[in-house]
């Protein structure tokens, strides 16, 4: 099987086993991911919903379902930016942060999970490995 493939497989495995995994937390996959790049940014970030997309690599529309969803589930507050009416500014809410060490616990165990019968090693040459390969994507875009 050839990289893409298998990255592909990989990747549809992990949507699939993550979205079974976290929906006893009421969150699907895409939903956590994005919980936990934002529990990642700086306290005083100004996250809209273009720079939410850049980070999980998906476009601006396929974005605004997740926020509302979010939005709805009393995990995010979307407001209009002053300067910009058109631009919404998306903040944690306290029930978020209330998430936030039961999914940092869970992505842990999820990751012990993926690399099951892998060493210390194996698992750092597989980051790097995947990092470049990312890396090379980024860059022929």
């Amino acid at each position: 099987m050839d990289f893409g493939n298998m990255i592909t497989n990989i990747a549809n495995g992990i949507h699939q086993k993550y979205d079974i995994f976290f929906s006893s937390y009421d969150l699907t996959y895409s939903q956590y991911r994005v919980l936990m790049w934002m529990f990642e940014q700086p306290e005083d970030s100004n996250i809209n919903q273009q720079t939410l997309a850049d980070a999980m690599g998906v476009k601006a529309s396929s974005i605004s379902s997740l926020v509302r969803t979010l939005e709805r589930k009393g995990y995010l507050t979307a407001s209009r930016n002053q300067s910009d009416q058109r631009n919404k500014c998306l903040l944690l809410t306290s029930k978020a942060e209330e998430l936030r060490a039961a999914l940092i616990t869970a992505t842990k165990n999820g990751e012990k999970q993926l690399t099951l019968g892998l060493t210390e090693n194996q698992i750092e040459a597989l980051k790097s490995g995947l990092s470049q390969i990312y890396q090379n994507i980024e860059e022929s875009k």
